[in-house]
């Protein structure tokens, strides 16, 4: 797993999550139950060419807010 910091994005983790699922179908998990809500959780327990791929859409994605 990987916390990343989107407090730059102008968002809440949650905010963040949803968003990004339902522009991009990127799943993350929200840091709020973690109790970092400035973060959201990746997982990479997936092949090298779906964690490729959902990198490049949220790169894209966040780079377009």
């Amino acid at each position: 797993y990987l916390f990343c910091d989107i407090s730059r994005l102008g968002m809440d983790s949650m905010t963040f999550s949803k968003r990004l699922l339902e522009e991009k179908e990127v799943a993350v998990v929200p840091g709020g139950p973690f109790g970092e809500e400035r973060y959201v959780r990746i997982s990479f327990a997936a092949g090298l060419d779906v964690i490729e791929e959902g990198l490049r859409r949220i790169r894209e994605w966040a780079g377009g807010l």
